[in-house]
């Protein structure tokens, strides 16, 4: 009984961080909504990410070298006959004070339809805990990106997140989060909800990444 009380009361924090933000993007809301899931261990892991009323889905596989780097490759699969992708990313956490991060990151995509694009988007922001096992995060990720069949690069568009996740247990966190997306200008031009799943896993990193869960 508590700890469906804890949940509650988590689940009533999100709807009350998250919808003073609605009627501010509410010309720009869209009926998109975004599932995420992830199973890591130490080093190995997947995921996917599926959408309602959007015609795309990813199937993600990470690699963690340590605390500092990790790798990550997407298949991304749309709707469009022959527009499939493949995303490549390294990451890097280069900043942690207190509840502020920063993090560097390059991605590689490869498009069947259309012209392959090189993007640095760093990523940063900060997390709080606001209950015991529970926290809320703003998260800003802008997005320069060069056209290789184009040949020009430019500063394409700023992803914002605002959201919350709660622990059910040290191997089970539940979030949900609002996206609002910004122009090259810093005008918002869409907002939607999305949900996460995260499961870490000792014995997945044990029994697929080696001894102690290195690599062989």
């Amino acid at each position: 009984m508590n700890r469906f009380n804890k949940i509650l009361t988590e689940i009533i924090l999100v709807f009350a961080i998250t919808t003073p933000v609605i009627p501010a993007v509410a010309k720009d809301w869209s009926d998109r909504v975004q599932n995420n899931f992830t199973v890591d261990g130490k080093h190995w892991g997947f995921g996917g990410r599926f959408y309602f009323n959007y015609g795309t889905s990813q199937m993600i596989l990470r690699y963690k070298f340590d605390d500092s780097w990790a790798s990550q490759y997407r298949y991304v699969m749309k709707s469009d006959p022959g527009a499939n992708e493949h995303w490549f990313r390294l990451q890097h956490k280069d900043i942690r004070f207190k509840e502020f991060f920063w993090n560097s990151r390059i991605e590689y995509r490869i498009k069947e339809s259309t012209d392959d694009v090189f993007r640095f988007r760093p990523q940063t922001g900060f997390k709080f805990n606001v209950l015991e096992k529970a926290k809320v995060y703003y998260v800003i990720e802008p997005h320069w990106e060069y056209n290789f069949g184009r040949s020009r690069g430019r500063f394409k568009f700023t992803q914002h997140f605002l959201g919350f996740d709660g622990k059910l247990n040290k191997n089970v966190t539940l979030g949900s989060f609002i996206e609002i997306d910004t122009n090259d200008n810093w005008e918002m031009e869409l907002a939607f909800l999305g949900t996460r799943v995260e499961v870490t896993i000792d014995k997945f990193s044990r029994l697929y990444g080696g001894k102690n869960g290195q690599s062989n």
